[in-house]
């Protein structure tokens, strides 16, 4: 199962990249895959990323955010997650990496390399729903200030 879902994950990257970087990608297992042919990037905090899944499971009425076989990267260098979304989404509060910026990915094998899958890809390619990613965003609570937490 776990090399099905690698082949999976290399093929999806494979479809992301341009023609030209396929020897490299297939020689390092490494690729800089661009944003804005196949898909956008939303970029979150990982504690964004964490209270923006918990709340869509705690309150009803808000779009399914649905990521298993979605493909989600988490940088644990910059604590950052990485959600394709499709081209031209609009997440409010979030930024969107559009053309012009570059998703570092590796090969799932390779666990120890900065951008580590938190969701893999699966067939058929489906991305994360940028409606429902803004609906579970837009619940997540402001941060408190130090003034509030003193009351």
């Amino acid at each position: 199962m776990i090399h099905d879902r690698e082949t999976t994950t290399a093929a999806w990257i494979e479809h992301s990249l341009p023609t030209a970087d396929l020897e490299e990608w297939r020689r390092s297992y490494t690729a800089l895959l661009p944003a804005g042919l196949h898909w956008d990037v939303a970029r979150l905090p990982l504690a964004a990323w964490e209270r923006a899944r918990r709340a869509r499971t705690r309150l009803g009425g808000l779009p399914v955010l649905e990521t298993r076989g979605r493909p989600v990267i988490y940088d644990p260098t910059c604590g950052t997650v990485y959600v394709p979304v499709p081209v031209g989404s609009v997440v409010p509060g979030v930024r969107v990496l559009r053309a012009g910026t570059w998703l570092l990915v590796h090969h799932p094998s390779h666990p120890a390399a900065p951008g580590r899958w938190l969701s893999l890809p699966a067939r058929p390619y489906q991305l994360i729903d940028a409606t429902a990613l803004a609906a579970a965003v837009a619940t997540i609570p402001a941060p408190r200030t130090a003034i509030e937490d003193r009351s």
